[in-house]
């Protein structure tokens, strides 16, 4: 099996049709595999595009999941009211084999997903890093937090792709983007305090803040130190 990365329109792109895709300079890219020069589709599809369209692993499926998952539901109801109320009980909190098959195919799909943002991102944060470093002069570093605040922008928007791994990366890189922007502003403020004043300044300091979820952060942080604070006193005062 071999792959290559091939140029996609921004529709494709935005469908959910692929599992790996990226964009580099503003165009986007989906990795293709190929056995024997043919594509592979279960490597290369979505679950779901799969499963729509019956290829891979679906070819051939006959009734959809959802109808065994009815029939399934409509033996166990009938055999739970022969039961009574234990079978009722019963019932309610079991699972079926169908969903408890689908349970742990989206959990392994999630563990699958999640591997791969980090492979992807520990690449992705040393590349930002490289290129926006935390020097230079005032302009130089008013222009790259302006850069990084519309790319964090852009990854925002994209969290709503519905291909899953497209929208787990748009989010992780728009809190590592926003994140170095925060830092970005910080520098810039002990540089020229003047220049951090201003409007633009601070709106991208808000956006860079907001984006990052250090806001939330510091929130978490604040709350534990009260409860902290309060089992002090209150183990002070002998409550």
């Amino acid at each position: 099996m071999h792959n290559e990365d091939v140029l996609i329109s921004h529709e494709e792109y935005c469908s959910g049709k692929y599992q790996n895709v990226s964009t580099i300079s503003g165009k986007h890219y989906a990795r293709i595999f190929y056995v024997n020069g043919e594509i592979n589709p279960n490597s290369t599809y979505s679950d779901s595009y799969l499963r729509k369209n019956k290829l891979g692993k679906y070819a051939g499926s006959g009734s959809s999941s959802s109808s065994k998952s009815s029939k399934s539901s409509g033996r166990g109801l009938g055999a739970a009211l022969g039961g009574g109320v234990v079978g009722l009980a019963k019932m309610a909190f079991e699972e079926s084999p169908e969903e408890k098959a689908e349970r742990e195919q989206e959990e392994k799909e999630r563990e699958r997903i999640e591997k791969m943002v980090e492979h992807k991102m520990k690449y992705f944060k040393r590349d930002i890093k490289d290129a926006y470093p935390l020097n230079g002069s005032t302009d130089e570093l008013v222009q790259r937090i302006e850069e990084l605040v519309t790319q964090a922008e852009n990854y925002k928007m994209e969290e709503s792709n519905p291909h899953k791994l497209t929208a787990r990366l748009a989010e992780e890189k728009k809190k590592a983007t926003a994140w170095l922007a925060f830092k970005l502003c910080k520098q810039v403020k002990k540089q020229d305090p003047e220049r951090a004043a201003q409007p633009d300044m601070k709106t991208w300091r808000k956006k860079a803040s907001r984006y990052s979820q250090r806001s939330l952060i510091i929130g978490v942080l604040i709350f534990f130190l009260a409860v902290v604070l309060f089992a002090i006193i209150a183990s002070l005062l002998g409550y």
